[in-house]
């Protein structure tokens, strides 16, 4: 059985140490960043959802929330994916809030934390 309270400290030590992309003030925001999201080797969005579905109750990743003046990670619920949009709707633990997030502010659990930070920076080279 996968530890998310592990697997969350894990992927928090990986991103805040190598993924820049909120601190970096020269770097394009995540919004622009979309349009070169051409990983092939993802699950896809129904997938995804699939799968989450199948854990009602538990976290299933975490993604990036303003709070406080400062982004930080934070555990997340996937609760629905907008094909329109190619957005996922996701409830932020903590507070319950719900946001649309894109699939490069969205690191699921049972995904590489690496392999999600080579998919940012690819984009990011674009």
């Amino acid at each position: 059985m996968l530890d998310k309270d592990k697997a969350t400290r894990e992927a928090l030590a990986i991103l805040d140490k190598e993924y820049e992309i909120f601190q970096d003030p020269y770097m394009l925001p995540v919004k622009a960043l979309t349009r070169y999201d051409t990983w092939d080797t993802d699950h896809s969005p129904a997938e995804w959802l699939a799968l989450c579905q199948a854990h009602p109750n538990d976290y299933h990743g975490i993604s990036p929330v303003f709070d406080k003046g400062e982004y930080g990670w934070k555990p997340v619920k996937l609760i629905s994916y907008d094909e329109k949009e190619r957005k996922y709707k996701v409830q932020v633990g903590e507070t319950s809030q719900t946001k649309m997030v894109t699939r490069l502010s969205l690191l699921f659990y049972g995904e590489d934390p690496d392999a999600f930070k080579q998919r940012v920076n690819q984009c990011k080279e674009r």
